[in-house]
């Protein structure tokens, strides 16, 4: 049980880490910018989050096996990306985006089982 909300944990921090990362950048220039980097505030914030994120997931790899932790770890993000850029970033979901998603819930089911 401990191990499941740790993984949910590192899966949701890293989620919004990323989707916070997406907005800061969309008030960076296109051209590279440090001092606009380094003084955007979400993108501050995304990069603490996705800090955050780290000790949650090196538990993860310690109590999971690494070929089970790691394909769960990255596919869920994957989803929880999705979903959450879906809704606040109002990113399209495409049907075939909706088919992929169920395959990969398949593939995450199948990696988990024992």
């Amino acid at each position: 049980m401990l191990t499941t909300l740790i993984l949910a944990i590192a899966v949701l921090t890293g989620a919004l880490g990323n989707v916070l990362l997406k907005i800061g950048t969309r008030a960076l220039p296109s051209t590279l910018d440090i001092g606009k980097i380094l003084s955007n505030p979400m993108l501050i914030i995304g990069v603490l989050v996705m800090i955050s994120s780290f000790p949650f997931y090196t538990l993860t790899l310690q109590r999971m096996s690494l070929g089970i932790a790691v394909p769960l770890l990255s596919s869920l993000t994957f989803l929880a990306v999705l979903v959450i850029s879906y809704f606040v970033l109002k990113e399209p979901l495409t049907l075939t985006n909706f088919f992929g998603i169920l395959v990969l819930i398949a593939g995450i089911w199948l990696i988990a089982q024992k």
